[in-house]
């Protein structure tokens, strides 16, 4: 049970976390990636306080990865409009963390038991949590490139001459 109360404690964590990011940055397009993020972390705290409660919930895919490409492909259209906000990288670090973080405690959970019911609601939350992750991980990636990506000739595959 304690490893549970800390799974729920972890979710209700990220949920917070997600929107108070997407409030501090309301001007941002990815404001909606955010809000998106702490709906699903709702969710998945409600089926975990369901679960511990012995209350019927239904395993449902909210569907968070097409929307985010969805998202994404529209910005396509304005992305030269749109300045990279590289000052939100250590908050797209930071919940690709949270998001390993929460996996991990579900792994445990799913190791520790027996039950196929709660073993598939683990597995369940496993995979919403790395596909959370890779969103993270993607963001993370694609606003830390100008911090990291040096073009100048003295850096480069050139050709011989």
């Amino acid at each position: 049970m304690p490893m549970l109360n800390e799974a729920i404690r972890i979710q209700q964590e990220g949920e917070r976390f997600y929107s108070d990011h997407a409030a501090k940055h309301s001007h941002s397009a990815l404001k909606v990636v955010l809000n998106l993020l702490a709906e699903d972390e709702r969710r998945h705290a409600m089926l975990l306080m369901a679960s511990r409660d012995k209350l019927p919930y239904e395993l449902t895919d909210s569907g968070i990865t097409q929307k985010v490409a969805e998202l994404f492909y529209s910005m396509e259209v304005v992305k030269d409009d749109i300045p990279a906000p590289t000052e939100q990288v250590d908050i797209y670090h930071a919940a690709w963390q949270m998001e390993k973080k929460a996996a991990a405690q579900y792994e445990k959970l799913l190791a520790a038991s027996e039950d196929p019911d709660d073993r598939a609601l683990y597995a369940f939350l496993i995979d919403q949590e790395a596909m959370h992750a890779r969103v993270m991980e993607e963001l993370y990636r694609h606003v830390n490139r100008p911090n990291e990506w040096v073009e100048n000739a003295e850096f480069g595959l050139r050709e011989e001459y």
